[in-house]
Formats: C-alpha cells, structure tokens, sequence
C-alpha cells in the first residue's frame, strides 16, 4: 500500500517545498494529501479560509492481499500523522477533518484543531519549525507508527 510505509527521512525530503504553504494553496494541499499515509485511499478534499475536510474510502477489495492490507489499515493513526504533517506545514490552518468510509459504506469523522492537538502533543509544537522539521517528522512518525 504507497503512503503508508514511508519513513521519516524521505518524507522530510518530499515534504520541504510545501512548508509555510497556505490552506488556499490547492495543489499544494493535494500534493501533501499524496505524499501521506492514506492516498491510496484518498477521493476528495474541500479547502476553506483556515481549514480542510479530507475524505477517504475503502475500495473494493478484490484479492486476499488488499483484504490484508486493508486489515492493517489504521484511519485513527495514520489520520494524527496527517494532522501533524498539516499542523506543520500549512502555516494558516486552524482546523483538519479527516472523514473515512469504511469497506460496509459507514462514515466516521475525525476533527483536530491545530491548538488542541498541540496542547495533546507538546513535544511536536516544540519542533514544529522549518530548521527543526526533520525531528518533527521523525517524532511524529515514532509517535503515530509504532507498533
């Protein structure tokens, strides 16, 4: 599954040119969305002033290897690495939401506001700056990636 075994030290690389982007900055939201856990499973996303919806939906599983990739497929974690990826890189975003279909056509939604998932991470606010971005990523994937 692309976007979900990524480490650090390559995502930093691919992740540098969109620091200090814009919600309003469309393809950069999109090449973020591409370059994080999930775009396989990605369909859509609506930008506003200082937020962003980002939907996501199980497809059909047609093989044994996509029903077990599907079955390690975590939307809770790999949507906190989102948020912090986000939370780092677009300077005026206040608030993310991450809505998942699942394979059974149910939605569920997660919504994270930049202050409160700081308050929840201080360690990640503490880095969350260009100069130290490559730790930011490192903690952010030990954080939300370990077994």
């Amino acid at each position: 599954m692309a976007g979900c075994q990524s480490s650090a030290p390559t995502e930093f690389e691919q992740l540098k040119p969109y620091y200090a982007s814009y919600v309003g900055d469309n393809s950069a939201m999109g090449a973020i969305v591409h370059l994080t856990p999930g775009s396989d499973y990605f369909k859509q996303m609506a930008l506003t002033e200082t937020s962003i919806t980002l939907c996501y939906e199980a497809p059909p599983i047609t093989s044994k290897e996509q029903q077990e990739a599907y079955n390690r497929w975590k939307p809770e974690r790999a949507f906190a690495y989102n948020a912090a990826v986000f939370f780092l890189l677009v300077q005026n975003l206040e608030t993310i939401t991450f809505e998942w279909t699942n394979d059974l056509g149910m939605t569920d939604t997660y919504v994270e506001s930049k202050e409160a998932f700081f308050e929840a991470y201080p360690e990640l606010h503490e880095l969350a700056s260009e100069r130290l971005m490559e730790q930011y990523l490192e903690k952010a994937h030990t954080l939300f990636h370990a077994s």
